[in-house]
């Protein structure tokens, strides 16, 4: 997971903005964006910000575990008939 925290949106990084997205979202990392982090003293924002990241990251590994449950079970199935099948 990636947090990307930044005063501004412009400066000398501010081209590099656009390319980290598309990389993130081409490799389907979970991510979140914070700039203009000063902005109107936004300190209850950010927290709850925060706070709906951590449980779509907590989602997120839900997903991952019974991804990864499931291609246990299919691999374990394709293992018991390719043993019954060479008997």
């Amino acid at each position: 997971a990636v947090v990307d925290l930044s005063s501004f949106k412009c400066g000398h990084d501010a081209p590099i903005y656009a390319i980290i997205d598309k990389i993130l979202g081409a490799s389907k990392t979970p991510h979140l964006t914070l700039h203009d982090v000063d902005a109107n003293k936004p300190g209850g924002s950010i927290k709850i910000r925060v706070k709906t990241f951590a449980y779509s990251l907590e989602r997120y590994r839900q997903k991952l575990i019974k991804r990864q449950k499931e291609r246990c079970s299919i691999k374990n199935l394709a293992q018991g008939l390719y043993s019954e099948c060479h008997i």
